[in-house]
């Protein structure tokens, strides 16, 4: 805990992803806050059983799962060896991301989905990545709805898994955003139960260790994790709702996080951590982009 000179209070918090994933940390940041504010009765309890994540028996491996295999996952692109990362916080209001969702489907599209596509299509162009290369877009995606029966949604523990969007860069930029739009809904579309099951089973026999242990994300590569439906600014310790909350640091180029805004009414913020020489241009593309899709008006004079 850090108190700042002007009254305000910081909260510092390192998780395990063993332990939990980013919704079971949210709900424990919130639970405890309640027992700050001396107000546990309005707060669910915690679900706790790991037997739900069991692997069957005997297992039953029923998709492929190459990206969950340490070779395949360090083999694609050139691994980004920078240890330099620079970060920004780009935000979104309503408005900006309406013009988004119109160009990559209409209003039916997801706000993540919308960002998420202008975001790998900037990167990529912010890169410099050649047409002809494949790019990838790393979606971690929460599975205490996708079981059947669903877990718990006050589930504490670690039941996400990672899915990916892939596509040359050719055609991710040279298409308008409901190109990328709807690879990320292919993508995550694909997340079942019988899909996360089998993982579980997969990841039974495979090294986790080394699994862990991969590296640098390579340069073509982009991560994109939602806190959007994430309870974050509920947590009140007693001393008013949080004006920011944030991860404190960043894994390395190529990861991003989108969580809400309060004091801007529909607003998102974007977390972004790329290699130096590609920040500036990214953030110059994400704003322009907006704006160009944003409809002209004209005035029309009859007489």
């Amino acid at each position: 805990m850090t108190r700042l000179r002007c009254g305000g209070i910081i909260l510092g918090f390192a998780i395990h992803h063993y332990a939990f994933d980013g919704r079971g940390g949210s709900l424990f940041i919130k639970t405890i806050s309640a027992f700050a504010r001396g107000d546990i009765g309005t707060i669910p309890a915690l679900f706790f059983d790991r037997s739900l994540l069991q692997a069957r028996s005997p297992p039953s491996v029923s998709f492929d799962h190459t990206n969950y295999s340490p070779k395949v996952y360090q083999s694609k692109g050139q691994a980004n060896t920078s240890s330099q990362v620079v970060c920004s916080n780009l935000t979104l209001t309503k408005e900006q991301i309406h013009s988004l969702k119109i160009h990559a489907g209409g209003e039916r599209v997801s706000t993540f989905r919308a960002v998420v596509a202008h975001m790998w299509k900037c990167t990529c162009i912010a890169r410099g990545l050649a047409s002809d290369v494949e790019t990838q877009l790393n979606i971690p995606v929460d599975l205490r709805g996708r079981f059947k029966p669903p877990l718990p949604t006050t589930y504490f523990g670690n039941p996400t898994l990672r899915t990916e969007a892939v596509a040359k860069v050719e055609d991710l930029v040279s298409n308008t955003l409901e190109f990328g739009a709807n690879l990320i809904q292919k993508a995550v579309a694909n997340i079942t139960d019988e899909f996360g099951r089998s993982l579980i089973d997969h990841l039974e026999s495979t090294d986790l260790e080394a699994l862990c242990k991969v590296g640098a994300m390579s340069n073509t590569s982009l991560t994109v994790v939602s806190w959007l439906s994430f309870p974050m600014y509920d947590a009140d310790f007693g001393w008013g709702e949080p004006i920011l909350m944030a991860r404190a640091d960043m894994y390395g180029s190529g990861y991003a996080y989108l969580s809400r805004v309060p004091a801007i009414d529909g607003g998102i913020s974007a977390i972004v951590g790329l290699e130096p020489d590609c920040m500036q241009c990214f953030k110059s593309i994400f704003y322009e982009e907006i704006e160009a899709l944003r409809p002209t008006s004209c005035n029309i004079h009859v007489t």
